[in-house]
């Protein structure tokens, strides 16, 4: 029978394969645990004893730049981390083991799909696959919502992820020149850096940094229109 650590270690396998420019390789590894986690959700609906498991870790590892080429964008920051996911060992008996939720896990599969489709786009001239990437985001988005566990133990679980899918999708509508929607984006973003909760704490210098400058930059899209 699958078990959740399954999951979360194809999950970890496609980071290692992004940290090494394996583009094409960690979308097929994504893509399957995706396929893995629906199959065991199924599984355990129809189970009468279904698994229990302690709360998840995550762990940002950040994506290298090409070592011959800069990204295209010199105007706004990329959250270029792709998220480990280890089980908590350390959960006390009071906090755990839970029921699964699914939607924590979702999202972060699905937001590092889409940020390896993102981060392997970056250095093209054609902008004509944003759209599907921010479609990616969107559902990693919408997955994330439905996990009523990251909105109230695991607030800084919800922040981390959160943090880089509206900080690349603001970027993103930025691009496409739609600028209510990046505005849209950057004004939920800066909500949360706003917080000084443990996910923002929790964030290196230079990316809270570049996330800064991103809501600070990208706030006024009549600003960014004139420009």
């Amino acid at each position: 029978m699958m078990q959740i650590e399954d999951i979360l270690e194809e999950n970890n396998e496609g980071i290692e394969h992004i940290s090494h420019g394996r583009f094409a390789a960690a979308k097929n590894t994504f893509r399957s645990a995706i396929e893995k986690l629906q199959e065991f959700y199924q599984q355990q609906k129809r189970c009468k004893d279904p698994s229990q498991y302690r709360f998840i870790i995550v762990e940002p590892r950040e994506i290298p730049n090409s070592a011959d080429q800069e990204p295209q964008s010199k105007t706004h920051y990329i959250y270029r981390n792709a998220l480990l996911a280890l089980v908590d060992p350390n959960t006390s008996e009071e906090e755990g083991p839970k029921d699964l939720d699914c939607g924590g896990l979702t999202a972060i599969l699905v937001f590092n799909l889409s940020i390896v489709y993102h981060c392997s786009k970056e250095n093209d001239e054609s902008k004509s696959d944003y759209e599907k990437i921010i479609r990616m985001y969107k559902k990693a988005w919408d997955a994330l919502q439905k996990d009523s566990r990251t909105r109230t133990k695991d607030r800084s679980y919800h922040d981390t992820v959160s943090l880089g899918i509206l900080n690349n999708m603001g970027a993103l509508f930025h691009d496409l020149a739609k600028y209510r929607q990046a505005q849209h984006c950057f004004k939920a973003l800066k909500s949360i850096v706003s917080s000084k909760s443990a996910g923002v704490q929790a964030l290196n210098a230079d990316v809270r940094n570049g996330i800064i400058l991103n809501v600070l930059f990208l706030d006024e899209p009549t600003a960014a229109i004139a420009a």
